[in-house]
């Protein structure tokens, strides 16, 4: 017994006519009729018969089809069940990010977004910007996304979206007199240690910046020290041991020891998400994309400088 002998069985079980069923399969009727009979033939049950030119089905045919209808039900579910298993498993979707106050703040609003759907497990990955080998996380796809800025992901095989554009922040003590700027010029940073935070690797807008404040304090050669921790160069300005400056999104509103004041200078860069160039390919890609630029317009709101 094959599945075309079953098919035309339970077809003109349906129809009671060869004609429908041939029409019905793609199959001429005399393919339908060999079909029954080598069906009766292997299973030895006559299975239809002619009452004045109409077809009927025997009780014994009567009772196989019943049979194999509720067969071909369970069949039927059974791949509709699995199919709906396999569009619903949930996928994982690895995030590297660096641990800043505000990442803290964002991350879970962006879980719970992307949680709705129930169609992804979002895992975190607390990585170390500064280590050397930490892009190849991506390469080697052991991470989906690195949340990070624009010019760390300078490689053409990687891809960039931006989440907010931030400037730099100068990190002082309370009581420094740099206090009275709103925004700190260039110029009033040229009688003190600058501590200038690039990340543990060669950020283009760092290099851009330190070059700024040496042109801009050309008569007087400021001290300036590359730091790697973001948490470093709050615990320098607290000891009195000078000024530090960051990019404005690693803001920490939790420190009151301290305060942060724009620094003054028309630069900017993209803080977001790193990828590779193919991840854009992703179906799910949109979605992470949308929920983070949600979540992080979210917490931007309550997120003053």
């Amino acid at each position: 017994m094959n599945s075309t002998q079953v098919n035309c069985f339970i077809s003109l079980g349906k129809t009671l006519n060869f004609t429908q069923t041939a029409k019905d399969l793609y199959l001429s009727q005399p393919t339908v009729s060999k079909n029954i009979h080598n069906l009766e033939k292997e299973i030895g049950i006559k299975l239809i018969f002619h009452d004045h030119r109409k077809i009927c089905l025997t009780d014994e045919g009567k009772l196989f089809y019943q049979t194999l209808i509720n067969v071909d039900n369970e069949i039927t579910t059974a791949i509709k069940e699995m199919y709906q298993n396999k569009t619903q498993r949930q996928r994982t979707i690895s995030i590297g990010y660096s641990g800043l106050p505000f990442e803290k703040q964002f991350l879970p609003i962006f879980i719970q977004l992307m949680n709705e759907k129930r169609k992804w497990k979002i895992e975190l990955r607390a990585i170390n910007i500064s280590e050397s080998d930490t892009i190849k996380l991506l390469d080697n796809q052991e991470i989906d996304y690195m949340i990070y800025q624009s010019d760390f992901f300078k490689d053409p095989n990687y891809s960039f979206s931006p989440m907010l554009r931030a400037g730099f922040s100068v990190i002082i003590r309370r009581d420094s007199p740099l206090q009275k700027y709103k925004r700190i010029p260039l110029k009033a940073l040229c009688s003190t240690k600058i501590y200038l935070w690039d990340g543990g690797v060669p950020l283009q807008s760092v290099a851009l910046l330190k070059k700024a404040i040496e042109d801009n304090n050309s008569s007087t050669t400021p001290s300036i020290e590359i730091i790697h921790k973001v948490s470093l160069a709050a615990m320098l300005v607290q000891a009195k041991s000078g000024i530090a400056i960051v990019p404005s999104f690693v803001y920490d509103n939790r420190n009151t020891d301290v305060y942060y004041r724009f620094l003054d200078w028309d630069h900017y860069t993209s803080y977001g998400l790193g990828y590779l160039k193919e991840k854009q390919e992703d179906l799910d890609h949109s979605e992470v994309t949308i929920n983070m630029q949600k979540a992080i317009k979210l917490i931007k709101k309550r997120w003053t400088n």
